[in-house]
């Protein structure tokens, strides 16, 4: 049986050449992937270009961006592809009867995200923030001797920014290459996804997990991130062999790749740029990654995308960290499982829907390997945060000779009951503005979904900033300053609190109260991010204009703004 269906999660096995292999994935899951992520993946970058702060936001001006980037930047990214990328991805469009095309696109979205971003908002770095922090998906590597049945373990949080046609088409591929030497090998991610460089395991043991990295290096001679995942979890029997592999491959961008050796008993992260691969070593301790470099010359180029981006992945490598350190000996798939979905922010010590947790709104997949037993525990849940489980625990070896599908196991269990409804209107919110904001009224939407998470959920100060936010860029600052003042006395970061600030002061300049404003402005000093810090300053010499809302940039990932 080549294809089935398991509670929502979807099994396929393919065999032969990988171009077979791409070609049998298309015909398998064609309704799926018509219904799934990639006709929306496939335009995620030009909805990022027309949202794009100034001028950009203008059809005269944001369409010939988005022409230049389909004709010209694709094609070129295009001609530096193996040719048996080309293949599979014909192959994969013909079968499914969507055109080669919007895999094109999917292949480098990432890639063009990363380098839309160095021209836009890649306009400050980590290190001008005052601890090196992170961002990205969550990977931990546990060694033998950390588990309770000494067994190397692996897991894996994916969080992409593409909510909703993602979870619900979770694909288990099956790749059983005949006629070529790659490595018979398990790739999960969605319907129509067809890489094993994201997330997977192969028959020798070997496991990998892929995070990116927003960073002033990059190459236009170089290969998808997803290409060098291929090819190391398709060939190489070993770490040493994983690494010789990511020397050989030049990528577009930066990447980080998570990799473990059952065989070795250990893991290591490699962390590649265009021009150089740092290898980070396990010692014989639990090796986490939250997609900030650690090799310090890697680290001086990364960007900062906002505080709020940075406070968050500093406090998801915390979590971690602080989870796994008293617990040699005693980690179990199953505690991983509970911990991919963990809400704690430890800074604060509360439960939170958004910002300083391991589990956020973008985790579209979850998953759990034991590349020793070749057994995984993937989250079946059919909507972000996918942490929040529960898992199924599928046996690798013989899948399809006998049933393997060996139960569940149940993922986070939240401390304060009203989260979850808080997290499902807020993903409400996270929808309306990045996935549907085709609707004539998605801003508003947002705001509204926004701020019924925060009445919901009322003790995270991060949802009540964020409806603040939204509420300030729907002009309805009224309200913002009632969402702002609510905030204000909960337990958010300097930082955050600094934002306050700043939305506060314009909130009192469109109120005429320019004084107290100024007051607010004065405290530039104390902001630690440096466009805040900025903006406060500009507002002592300029009173706020309502009509620069339009300029402001949003991702509700982040209780943040990307423009300020």
């Amino acid at each position: 049986m080549p294809h089935f269906e398991h509670q929502g999660v979807h099994f396929i096995q393919l065999k032969g050449s990988p171009t077979e292999r791409a070609h049998q994935h298309g015909l398998l899951l064609k309704k799926q992937i018509a219904q799934g992520v990639v006709p929306i993946i496939a335009q995620r970058n030009q909805w990022m270009i027309k949202r794009g702060p100034g001028l950009v936001r203008f059809p005269a001006v944001h369409r010939p961006f988005i022409l230049f980037y389909e004709k010209i930047f694709i094609n070129w990214l295009k001609r530096h592809l193996p040719k048996k990328q080309i293949e599979l991805l014909e192959a994969l469009g013909e079968s499914s009867g969507l055109s080669a095309t919007p895999f094109y696109h999917g292949l480098f979205q990432p890639d063009g995200l990363l380098l839309l971003a160095r021209f836009s908002t890649m306009k400050y770095l980590l290190k001008q923030y005052p601890n090196p922090r992170s961002f990205g998906c969550s990977s931990a590597i546990v060694p033998p001797s950390w588990a309770t049945h000494g067994r190397l373990l692996h897991s894996r949080n994916m969080d992409y920014p593409i909510v909703g046609p993602w979870e619900p088409y979770t694909t288990v591929a099956f790749h059983e290459p005949e006629g070529t030497n790659e490595i018979p090998h398990v790739a999960i991610s969605s319907a129509g996804v067809h890489t094993a460089g994201l997330t997977s395991v192969n028959r020798e043991g070997l496991t990998l997990a892929m995070h990116a990295h927003f960073s002033r290096r990059f190459s236009l001679n170089g290969v998808p991130g997803t290409v060098i995942g291929d090819e190391i979890i398709s060939h190489a029997h070993n770490l040493n062999e994983a690494i010789d592999i990511a020397k050989k491959m030049k990528p577009t961008t930066n990447w980080a790749f998570a990799v473990s050796s059952a065989k070795e008993k250990s893991g290591i992260i490699l962390e590649i740029s265009p021009d150089q691969v740092q290898v980070r070593h396990a010692d014989d301790l639990p090796l986490t990654h939250t997609n900030f470099f650690q090799n310090r010359e890697l680290f001086e180029d990364e960007a900062l995308i906002c505080g709020a981006e940075a406070e968050d992945l500093e406090n998801r490598l915390c979590r971690m960290r602080e989870t796994l350190a008293p617990l040699k000996g005693q980690i179990t798939p199953e505690l991983l499982c509970s911990l991919m979905g963990n809400a704690v922010d430890p800074s604060s010590g509360i439960e939170r829907v958004l910002g300083n947790t391991l589990s956020v709104i973008t985790t579209v997949k979850s998953v759990v390997m034991e590349p020793e037993s070749q057994t995984l525990w993937i989250s079946k849940r059919k909507e972000s945060p996918t942490g929040l489980g529960p898992y199924l625990k599928v046996k690798l070896d013989g899948f399809w000779n006998k049933p393997s599908i060996e139960g569940e196991v149940p993922g986070y269990s939240p401390q304060d009951a009203r989260l979850v409804p808080a997290l499902q209107e807020y993903r409400k919110a996270y929808r309306a503005w990045h996935i549907e904001n085709h609707k004539p009224d998605f801003e508003n939407t947002a705001y509204t979904h926004a701020r019924r998470a925060a009445e919901l959920y009322p003790l995270d100060g991060h949802l009540w900033v964020v409806a603040g936010i939204l509420a300030f860029k729907t002009q309805n600052f009224n309200d913002a300053l009632t969402l702002f003042e609510k905030a204000q006395p909960l337990k958010i970061s300097n930082h955050l609190q600094s934002l306050c600030w700043l939305f506060t002061a314009r909130c009192y300049d469109l109120s005429d109260r320019r004084n107290e404003a100024k007051a607010l402005y004065g405290q530039w000093k104390k902001a630690e991010e440096p466009r805040i810090r900025k903006a406060l300053k500009k507002g002592l010499f300029r009173k706020y204009n309502a009509h620069k809302t339009h300029e402001m940039g949003l991702d509700l990932q982040f209780p943040d703004a990307l423009q300020y």
